[in-house]
């Protein structure tokens, strides 16, 4: 059943009026920002506080950013979930097919040393296989949900790649070892 969340009148809504028994039974929580009708937009220190509530509850958060094209102060628009996710230097997964591949037991033919978690950046065209760049650390929160973390120095021809789309993360597990769930890395 829905729970609504009050808007303060100053501004912002009061997430921390929520109960914890309301937290334990979210599925799913739906965040508009810019809001409407206001146009507040959510500060970053609350959508950290809304991912460790994510974190701790295991429920999926929607971001509804269907009016971030308008906001008030044209020098500054509104950053996004997924922006402020890469600035707390966040990457979730959660549901695999399987758990992650275990390069200790199934390595790579030849192996390769340098690939110590199934969370990896590759470059290459987002359509085919490409050559290994760097490892990610991964921390698990079960058998096929977990969170990665990584900073890496691009040298000028991943910096070319990332320009052009041809950087990509790439999820391996024992069910899709070759790479379960890619996605093309793009600058900000």
């Amino acid at each position: 059943r829905p729970y609504f969340v009050n808007r303060r009148p100053e501004g912002g809504h009061a997430w921390d009026e929520v109960p914890d028994s309301v937290w334990a039974d979210t599925q799913m929580l739906i965040v508009c920002s810019p809001d409407n009708p206001t146009g507040d937009i959510t500060p970053n220190a609350t959508w950290q506080r809304l991912f460790e509530l994510a974190d701790r509850h295991g429920f999926v958060i929607v971001a509804d950013e269907c009016y971030s094209e308008i906001y008030f102060d044209e020098s500054a628009p509104p950053k996004g979930a997924l922006q402020v996710a890469h600035e707390l230097g966040r990457g979730d997964f959660r549901n695999l097919a399987g758990p992650l591949r275990d390069y200790t037991v199934d390595p790579t033919d030849p192996p390769n040393p340098n690939i110590t978690s199934a969370v990896h950046i590759h470059r290459g065209e987002p359509t085919a296989n490409g050559p290994f760049q760097y490892a990610l650390t991964v921390t698990m929160r079960g058998d096929r949900d977990g969170r990665f973390a990584g900073e890496y120095t691009l040298t000028p021809e991943q910096r070319q790649a990332l320009e052009s789309g041809n950087l990509y993360l790439d999820i391996h597990t024992t069910r899709n070892r070759a790479g379960e769930l890619r996605g093309v890395l793009r600058p900000y």
